[in-house]
């Protein structure tokens, strides 16, 4: 398995013989160039896009956004996203159904009802929309969107009990890696029974 993440200080502990950390910084080409090498000579079964975020400040206000903040909120979950997935295609075997896993945000559908910023919201719709398209383009290669609310990733004891954890995300991928190989599962919402569907 091949770990990825842009302070790989945070999973060398991780490390051993069937965990190998990289560096991956999806927003840099010279970072996906270096993943490409990594993987040269690999089969890869299954994918999971979890890179994701917003550099964006500006709350709701229109006129506050930069071209800059939109086009890296673009970078880090959309444009990011596809070269990850360019990069692994070769080393997948069609005919063993291998799965991408991408995780986007219950934000992309309402940003009516969620305190989200502009570029955030522009770009995990797109990338919800991504899914979409690949599900119909990929084909026999198994998409899965897994749609997520309030992630107490930092565990804050004030999202304690209103918020999935880290090993609630976990322990669904792995339900979804699992899964028989003729098993399709387009999209889940997956959300706390008392988050009221927020965000964070």
């Amino acid at each position: 398995m091949f770990a990825c993440a842009r302070r790989i200080d945070l999973i060398n502990e991780y490390s051993t013989e069937n965990i190998i950390p990289i560096k991956l910084d999806i927003t840099e080409k010279e970072s996906i160039k270096n993943l490409e090498k990594q993987i040269e000579n690999e089969k890869i079964d299954i994918l999971i896009n979890c890179a994701g975020g917003t550099c964006a400040r500006g709350g709701r206000s229109f006129e506050n956004y930069s071209s800059d903040e939109l086009n890296y909120d673009f970078s880090l979950n959309v444009s990011g996203t596809v070269e990850v997935i360019k990069s692994v295609l070769s080393k997948m075997n069609p005919s063993e159904n291998p799965l991408i896993i991408t995780i986007t945000s219950v934000a992309a559908s309402n940003a009516r009802m969620y305190d989200v910023s502009l570029p955030y919201f522009l770009a995990k719709s797109s990338e919800s929309k991504l899914t979409d398209y690949l599900i119909n383009t990929l084909n026999p290669i198994r998409i899965t969107e897994l749609v997520i609310s309030t992630t107490n990733s930092f565990e804050s004891e004030e999202l304690d009990g209103k918020s999935l954890t880290t090993k609630d995300i976990f322990n669904f991928i792995k339900f979804l890696s699992e899964s028989p190989s003729y098993l399709t599962i387009d999209k889940v919402h997956l959300r706390h029974i008392n988050s009221g569907g927020a965000i964070a």
